[in-house]
């Protein structure tokens, strides 16, 4: 039992990174850099999916491709996406394809501890098909948003994703939580 409690508690203090730095180093750590273009990324979540009135375990795979950065500094980004949703207890598969909006939030958090540009929202919609397990295919939404921590420049923790699903007549939601990983360098 103690080896279990050590174990939790130093995945704790791994994964909080500033749990046990003063303010001073808080304040001195290196911010991760706004790119003009976060490249080419793939995310893997498992989901928690809630379809027909029952939460099921499922995955959500994503792709994005950063397509676009606006503002003065270019750290607003739109992303173009693709959205695969394996829900095998429900019997469906949604492949759909969308975009996603990354709003700069970093001047909400200059006047905090919180290093600017480390915490990110995105909102995103997309469009696909379900395809279920026996009967015919219905066209599928994708509508939700989350909140994002970056690690490094390169390693995103999803902290949260919500999101609420279309499928034909039925409508269900989904919640998720995991890491993206940027391909090559960051530029």
């Amino acid at each position: 039992m103690k080896r279990i409690f050590a174990v939790v508690a130093m995945l704790a203090l791994i994964a909080s990174p500033g749990f046990a730095q003063t303010k001073t180093a808080a304040l001195n750590a290196p911010t991760p850099q706004a790119s003009t273009s976060q490249g080419f990324s793939g995310e893997s979540d498992a989901v928690a999916v809630d379809y027909a009135g029952s939460w099921s375990a499922g995955t959500l795979v994503t792709e994005s491709y950063d397509f676009m950065d606006f503002g003065t500094a270019k750290t607003n980004h739109v992303y173009i996406v693709g959205s695969e949703l394996i829900a095998p207890t429900p019997g469906f598969n949604i492949y759909a394809g969308g975009v996603r909006f990354e709003p700069n939030l970093s001047k909400l958090f200059a006047k905090t501890n919180v290093q600017p540009g480390s915490f990110s929202a995105f909102f995103s919609a997309a469009a696909g098909t379900a395809v279920p397990a026996t009967g015919n295919s219905h066209i599928a939404f994708l509508l939700g948003g989350g909140v994002k921590y970056q690690i490094t420049p390169s390693l995103t923790w999803q902290t949260l994703q919500a999101s609420w699903m279309r499928t034909g007549a039925q409508s269900g939601a989904y919640l998720s939580s995991g890491l993206s990983f940027v391909f090559g360098k960051p530029r």
